[in-house]
């Protein structure tokens, strides 16, 4: 015998085959699905997006620092320049990448990030690069001070005294203006070094240095000519 549907339990007749009901609820899911599928393309386009931004912000940084470096480069100036501008070609690659992607048009994520970790790289050289020169630089400064100063004293010694007082000689026959030059001697130095020993003859050497910048100008050529023979071009 057939069991009888409870009067609660009823199936209510809506005008569909019982096929076209399940067919109907099976594809409920779909838009929530589209919905779930909308959103993660939205943040993989944000990530994408914002990946892009440091890769063009990372490359005008490294633009910017081998372009600052061009006006104190000297012989390197031209090749400082021509990285700044490699850079910013680059840049406009990724700009190009980015405004596609405003566009709505599909981005490759390996290509971008493999773009930022570049630009990065490249970041973190030219810094390094630009310590380098600095420190080239510097270094290249001091041997010139060494080679054209006088260990002991700190004044010019025979060869740049020489070299800039030539110089100076030719400025005052282009444009008549008095110039002297003193000769100086230090009166019995021999003695204090056979007496006192060498150090106190060196002391005495500082010290008569110290007094010749304290008592002349800046402008005025103070040189050690050898042992206690000094000259001043005023």
């Amino acid at each position: 015998s057939r069991l009888a549907w409870p009067p609660y339990a009823r199936p209510v007749r809506t005008g569909l085959a019982h096929g076209e009901l399940g067919s109907r609820e099976s594809r409920r899911p779909a838009p929530i699905k589209g919905w779930l599928r909308n959103a993660d393309k939205q943040v993989h386009m944000r990530w994408l997006f914002l990946v892009i931004v440091l890769s063009i912000s990372a490359q005008l940084s490294a633009a910017f620092v081998a372009w600052s470096r061009q006006k104190a480069a000297g012989a390197f100036r031209l090749a400082w320049i021509s990285i700044s501008v490699a850079l910013l070609f680059m840049v406009t690659r990724r700009v190009m990448e980015l405004w596609q992607l405003y566009q709505g048009q599909r981005a490759d994520a390996f290509n971008s990030f493999t773009g930022l970790v570049i630009s990065l790289c490249m970041l973190y050289g030219m810094l390094g690069l630009r310590r380098l020169f600095d420190r080239l630089q510097g270094q290249e400064a001091e041997l010139e001070r060494q080679v054209r100063t006088d260990y002991l004293t700190g004044l010019l010694n025979r060869r740049a005294f020489c070299e800039l007082g030539a110089l100076e000689v030719q400025r005052a026959h282009r444009h008549p203006a008095p110039l002297s030059v003193l000769a100086l001697d230090l009166d019995h130095f021999k003695r204090i070094n056979d007496q006192h020993g060498h150090a106190a003859g060196d002391r005495v050497l500082k010290s008569f240095a110290t007094t010749c910048r304290r008592m002349l100008r800046s402008i005025d050529l103070t040189g050690r000519l050898g042992g206690e023979e000094f000259a001043v071009l005023l």
